[in-house]
């Protein structure tokens, strides 16, 4: 690829984040300004403190990575975008990686929070709750991508979510996301690695559509 493609990709990605993705930065910066209100956060245990970050900082994978694709949703928007941009499925790669780097940044801020609390969090806490985030993200983008609706995007990690409570880590194995709760952790190297994965299919599914869409047109 040609370096001003490359260029022109990531002014996209600027533009993308100054007009869109921030709505959902704030909201995701949201939920963990809530989340002392709705958990105790001071001179927790590690597997206390897992309560906060498993049930509240994980929902942030999947605020950020859902609605990557939501921009081009109208059709006049997604001509403007394929028609000025040189590739979009660069640019759609390159807001993942943000979302995921917002994601990381929020989650580390508040683990360093919870640290300033007198609880007992480090680097497995942080890489647990981003492999948890990382694979309901994952779920959400892929999902969005295959069925082209956010509302179902969104619903459907949120399910996947809800399903652990009835189902527990007897069931799902390494693909529980309350691991840490239990006073594990085992299998988040499952969930991260999956997680980027769902993304990497869903930018796939999604660059597949577009390239289809255009050539119809």
């Amino acid at each position: 690829m040609e370096y001003l493609d490359l260029r022109c990709c990531a002014a996209g990605t600027a533009v993308w984040l100054r007009s869109s993705f921030w709505p959902h930065l704030a909201a995701a910066g949201a939920v963990l300004l809530l989340t002392p209100v709705l958990f105790s956060v001071r001179s927790l245990s590690a597997q206390e403190a897992a309560f906060p970050l498993e049930l509240a900082a994980a929902l942030c994978g999947v605020i950020l990575e859902t609605p990557i694709f939501a921009a081009e949703r109208e059709e006049g928007v997604r001509e403007t975008v394929l028609a000025k941009y040189a590739d979009y499925g660069v640019m759609c790669a390159l807001r993942c990686l943000c979302a995921l780097a917002a994601t990381l940044l929020l989650i580390a801020l508040f683990v360093l929070f919870l640290r300033t609390q007198g609880s007992d969090v480090g680097m497995r806490e942080l890489t647990g709750t981003l492999a948890s985030a990382a694979f309901l993200g994952g779920l959400g983008l892929l999902t969005a991508a295959g069925l082209e609706s956010e509302a179902a995007a969104y619903m459907v990690p949120v399910l996947y979510y809800a399903f652990n409570y009835s189902a527990g880590r007897e069931r799902l194995g390494d693909f529980y996301l309350f691991s840490m709760m239990s006073g594990g952790g085992e299998g988040k190297i499952v969930l991260l690695s999956s997680g980027l994965l769902l993304a990497a299919a869903g930018l796939t599914v999604n660059r597949i559509r577009v390239k289809k869409g255009a050539v119809r047109r």
